[in-house]
């Protein structure tokens, strides 16, 4: 049987009591639900390699949505090379076993350079002048021209930053009924963020999460139906979980206030700057990710942290890359870690502080939903599928 997986990023079990989601919620009543153990750190880049590989970042190198690069002496995000991971995926899995199962990876990260069979993936053209071109890119080429000549340009201010809504799942979404449609790949992959941009922007308890519930529901129900009626079964996950807190936590700040953390201004002020790494024994990146330029800094880093009320643990990152991003500082489950480095925070930054600190990243429990005859627990999308054809 051909398999779709939909990862609705921040779907939780509080999602689907919440009332307004009642077609997701039929779906876990009427199948099965699984609660998986989130990957760690509990951001995108890290649970998608965790799900593709059926490894832990430990193996397969992905610490994070971004790290200090050593060799290049850059902080960098959001990289898309398959290259970046250190494991197999599940489509080379089915491929070694039978070469003629055909794989479509939609916005699922590090999507380019890869063995799927078909690829959608946002990928920005850099232009030699510094400008950028907002696209996308694909493989095989024609498919990115042919989606765009059916469903118009790919709606990327609404995929990130402070207008990230609803368009950008749409148009995904909808690429995915093209894709099966014309291709009817065995397995499809499709990431579908729309409910983690409000969760996060308000706090899951904030009732201006309905909105954006209601059009996941609305979203992915259809989207299942319509797989579903063309005899693909469809498997939900969610990558992580969203929790209130109410305290922001400068991490950066603190760091540069004992001169562990050297800043290069731009313009003659701090309102615009950037880190200098390599005078710099310690850094947060983003979030919990914390970089030191030498293990010996990284030791010192843990330890002076560890005695932060609000980061009460601080772990060491072991993966096969080197990374200078090796420690990982967790905060309590009431704060939220900032990148904010400035020696002073305005009016208008604070408030900015204060809304994104609303909601964080957590470790709790994420979600996994499967039809009721589906013989495999999703413990990962990899584990799923090793049983393609045969539920």
């Amino acid at each position: 049987m051909r398999r779709a997986v939909l990862n609705v990023v921040g779907l939780s079990a509080r999602d689907l009591s919440s009332g307004v989601m009642p077609r997701l919620a039929a779906r876990a009543t009427q199948g099965s639900v699984a609660k998986i153990h989130p990957a760690f750190p509990a951001v995108t880049c890290t649970a998608q390699s965790d799900y593709l590989t059926g490894k832990r970042p430990s193996e397969h190198g992905i610490v994070g949505n971004g790290w200090y690069d050593r060799t290049l002496s850059e902080v960098q995000f959001w990289k898309q090379s398959n290259r970046v991971v250190l494991t197999p995926k599940v489509w080379d899995e089915l491929h070694a076993k039978n070469p003629k199962l055909k794989v479509a990876n939609l916005f699922w990260w590090y999507n380019m350079g890869t063995a799927a069979d078909i690829s959608v993936t946002p990928r920005p053209v850099y232009k030699a002048d510094g400008g950028k071109i907002f696209d996308i890119a694909s493989y095989p080429q024609r498919t990115k021209e042919l989606l765009k000549r059916e469903l118009g340009d790919f709606p990327f201010h609404s995929f990130w930053g402070p207008r990230a809504g609803l368009p950008s799942s749409q148009w995904i979404a909808d690429s995915a009924r093209w894709i099966e449609e014309h291709e009817q790949p065995d397995l499809s992959l499709v990431y579908l963020p729309h409910l983690d941009y409000d969760l996060q922007r308000f706090g899951p308890a904030d009732p201006r999460c309905d909105g954006a519930r209601r059009d996941v529901d609305q979203l992915v129900g259809d989207l299942a139906e319509f797989l579903e009626a063309r005899g693909v079964e469809v498997l939900i996950v969610s990558e992580y979980a969203i929790t209130a807190v109410d305290r922001a936590v400068p991490l950066n700040k603190v760091l540069r206030a004992h001169d562990w953390l050297e800043l290069k201004p731009e313009d003659g002020s701090l309102t615009w700057t950037l880190l200098t790494p390599r005078p710099s024994p310690s850094w947060i990146t983003k979030l919990r990710t914390s970089s030191s330029s030498t293990p010996q800094s990284a030791r010192k880093s843990a330890r002076f942290c560890s005695r932060r009320p609000a980061w009460p643990r601080c772990s060491t990152l072991q993966a096969k890359r080197p990374l200078v991003s090796s420690m990982c500082v967790v905060a309590t489950s009431s704060s939220s870690p900032t990148a904010i480095v400035g020696s002073r925070i305005t009016g208008g930054r604070k408030d900015r502080v204060n809304r994104t600190s609303r909601a964080a990243w957590t470790s709790t429990a994420s979600l996994a939903t499967t039809p009721s005859n589906c013989s495999s627990t999703p413990r990962s999308v990899s584990r799923c599928s090793r049983s393609l054809g045969s539920c």
